[in-house]
């Protein structure tokens, strides 16, 4: 976030040896979790006043082989996907959390792969899956609905029956979805208002195949906008649809996304563009390098992150995680990442970042220093955020608890 044209710096809310950290945003809340089930959510608070929630188990009461992703709301809405041991292979499940345990999610018990989870006016749930029948594999969408505290089926979207394809599923503020559809000789887009029994469906017909768009955004007024890997945008508005002028040459469009004034931006090889009333403006980003990351376009502060290289000894090198977001003035301000709360003085390199709802900033972050004992290899990640934190929390395993000591919080 920034402030008074001055932005604000990153702080340490999670660090350590912990290979399979990651952070998941739902809305305005952060959530750490790692593949053993253990989820904690994140707050400035101190440690001891955040409630527990508990390790994610599977559909078995087994301990979660891996736990992929968080999903939904907190925190009666709180979704994981979970890969767990079933018979000679293993199946993805969807685990809810109730506030007080994790239970399985009926309806899903088809399912091979969970592909998207997103909710739809507070309490219906939207899965994009790939499920399995007697005659093989199929893409398919299925709206859940609560009932005696409970999830069931409740109906499913199907265009071309079972070739269609789902690749995207985008939900505004006021609940209307938007539905990437793909047939064999057509693409499609839904859009379904929760108060309507079906969606109205609008087929994009070109001259040439663009395939499935990669990005699909709320235009903030009942429609949708999606962008395609040919560099092709396109406007589906509730009343027909509508090809939008691109600029910019060569480079394909890599990033797509809606302001809440309605604007679009986009990224065309390294320029970064936002839709004017006069057609289209270049962002002035400074310093060099690749355009990696575009986002929290959605709020006031739109974020980006740049990859640079520079050369030691004839090796090109990359250089990390430089982030930079944009003031009220227009302007870019770089927001250094902070230094290692363990290791005094030793930098850490941003992956990712995840904007919440309200402004705020999560970054994934590591360190390039060995550490342990005899100079032992220790992947040493981090999660930072632009809220500081009254107390760091140590994400650690029995490896390094002897080489860390055992008197932070941990994960």
């Amino acid at each position: 976030m920034v402030e008074d044209g001055r932005a604000r710096r990153l702080h340490v809310a999670v660090e350590g040896f912990c290979p399979d950290l990651r952070i998941a945003v739902l809305g305005t809340e952060a959530f750490a979790h790692r593949d053993d089930g253990a989820v904690l959510r994140l707050t400035s608070a101190r440690l001891a006043a955040l409630p527990r929630i508990p390790p994610v188990r599977d559909r078995h009461g087994n301990p979660a082989r891996a736990l992929e992703d968080l999903h939904g709301r907190w925190p009666d809405r709180l979704f994981a996907s979970v890969v767990t041991p079933e018979g000679s292979g293993i199946a993805n499940g969807l685990m809810h959390y109730d506030g007080h345990d994790w239970k399985p999610t009926p309806g899903l018990t088809d399912v091979n792969a969970i592909r998207e989870v997103d909710l739809w006016n507070h309490d219906r749930l939207v899965v994009r899956v790939l499920a399995h029948d007697n005659d093989g594999l199929f893409d398919d969408l299925r709206v859940l609905v609560p009932e005696d505290s409970q999830l069931d089926m409740a109906r499913r979207l199907s265009v071309c029956g079972r070739e269609t394809g789902f690749s995207h599923v985008t939900i505004d503020r006021t609940g209307v979805m938007g539905i990437a559809l793909s047939c064999p000789d057509a693409q499609h887009l839904a859009i379904w208002r929760f108060e309507d029994d079906a969606p109205v469906i609008h087929r994009l017909d070109l001259a040439t195949s663009v395939g499935s768009p990669f990005a699909v955004a709320s235009d903030t007024r009942g429609g949708f906008v999606a962008a395609y890997r040919e560099s092709i945008l396109v406007h589906f508005e509730p009343r027909g649809v509508r090809v939008l002028d691109v600029p910019g040459r060569g480079a394909r469009v890599t990033f797509m996304d809606v302001d809440s004034k309605g604007r679009i931006w986009i990224l065309r090889g390294d320029a970064l563009y936002r839709q004017a009333t006069s057609g289209w403006v270049r962002e002035r980003v400074p310093g060099l390098g690749v355009i990696e990351q575009v986002g929290s376009i959605a709020s006031k502060t739109p974020w980006i992150r740049r990859r640079g290289t520079f050369y030691l000894h004839g090796w090109q090198l990359r250089e990390d995680g430089r982030i930079l977001a944009r003031d009220g003035h227009g302007e870019w301000q770089s927001v250094p990442p902070p230094r290692s709360r363990v290791f005094p003085g030793e930098p850490l390199y941003v992956d990712f970042f995840f904007p919440t709802a309200d402004g705020n900033m999560w970054t994934q972050a590591h360190s390039r220093r060995r550490h342990g004992p005899a100079g032992r290899e220790i992947p040493w990640l981090a999660i930072l955020s632009t809220a500081e934190f009254a107390e760091p929390i140590m994400c650690s395993d029995a490896r390094a608890r002897s080489y860390l000591g055992e008197d932070p919080p941990r994960l």
